[in-house]
């Protein structure tokens, strides 16, 4: 299940800016669950679409009301959707420009219906997240130019969608109007989010979805913050 990565690529690894952290907390909830652990463990650099800022922090964020029964997973901050939007206010009345992201995974026919590691901003993309094209708005889709390289995918093409958690897909397709760098994660529209973590989403307990958000920002750190912080300085 999800996506894979040759052995020399594997064995790639990120500083320890931020690989035992971003390990340990996506992979808890999220990353292994879609097999997307190898994604994870590429090499870091400020031009591979993950911003560079004094501190990010890592949630796993509720896409819908959580379990009654959900136990709390021992270092990994797990808050609802409100509680999720009320950091990204307050952390934007510091930062204007703070980046905030959640994984909203795809899965393309073409693809075998394995997982395509996408994310959606809320907001602009973060520099170096585009060799090429331009943001997805709402059906479209920006991918890596390795997968554009595997599968000759152009800008224009319509990427039919596997079906998803309830047995359909979420859209009948989305068009390609971008590529991310080769070692990146693509993205999808923020308005598209919701229906394709709802399909998608790997964090899943009986009706409950559980996505992971990425904060990034500079300025002061909010107490509420402190526990989720992966990168601090």
């Amino acid at each position: 299940m999800g996506d894979s990565r040759d052995d020399v690529a594997v064995a790639k690894a990120r500083p320890a800016r931020s690989l035992r952290a971003r390990l340990i907390a996506a992979g808890t909830v999220v990353a292994v669950a879609a097999g997307l652990w190898a994604v994870f463990a590429q090499p870091w650099n400020g031009a591979d679409g993950w911003p560079t800022t004094e501190h990010e922090a890592w949630f796993g964020v509720w896409t819908t009301a959580p379990p009654a029964d959900f136990r709390p997973i021992d270092g990994v901050v797990v808050v609802t959707s409100a509680e999720w939007e009320a950091r990204v206010a307050a952390v934007r009345d510091i930062d204007p420009e703070a980046v905030a992201m959640l994984t909203a995974p795809t899965r393309f026919v073409e693809r075998g219906g394995t997982v395509t590691l996408t994310m959606a901003v809320d907001g602009a993309l973060p520099e170096g997240a585009l060799v090429a094209g331009r943001a997805p708005d709402a059906g479209e889709v920006v991918v890596s130019v390795r997968y554009r390289d595997e599968r000759g995918w152009a800008v224009g093409d319509r990427l039919e969608l596997a079906p998803g958690a309830d047995g359909a897909a979420p859209f009948e397709s989305l068009e390609v109007v971008g590529f991310s760098p080769e070692e990146s994660f693509g993205f999808v529209a923020w308005d598209d989010a919701p229906t394709l973590i709802d399909a998608y989403g790997p964090g899943r307990y009986d009706d409950a979805v559980l996505t992971d958000g990425y904060l990034w920002w500079d300025g002061a750190v909010l107490p509420d913050l402190e526990s989720a912080l992966l990168w601090d300085g």
